[in-house]
């Protein structure tokens, strides 16, 4: 998902990165850089969502309020 960066910031799960997307009211979704295996994983919250998933083999968008199971 391009553009509408809200911040960047580093979290030791991506269920942290979910968790700080749901404190944050602008906040609307995520990408979490997927080829991170390991912390910290680099998590862009975005102001406005992405209607169709844009193809890229590095970043996966989540929508706010996904479950946990549902990374990588």
């Amino acid at each position: 998902c391009y553009g509408n960066n809200l911040y960047t910031a580093q979290f030791a799960t991506p269920q942290q990165c979910a968790d700080e997307c749901a404190r944050n009211s602008a906040c609307v979704g995520f990408s979490i850089d997927v080829h991170e295996l390991t912390a910290p994983f680099d998590c862009v919250f975005k102001g406005s969502d992405c209607p169709a998933a844009q193809p890229d083999a590095r970043w996966r968008y989540y929508r706010k309020g996904i479950r946990p199971h549902a990374y990588f």
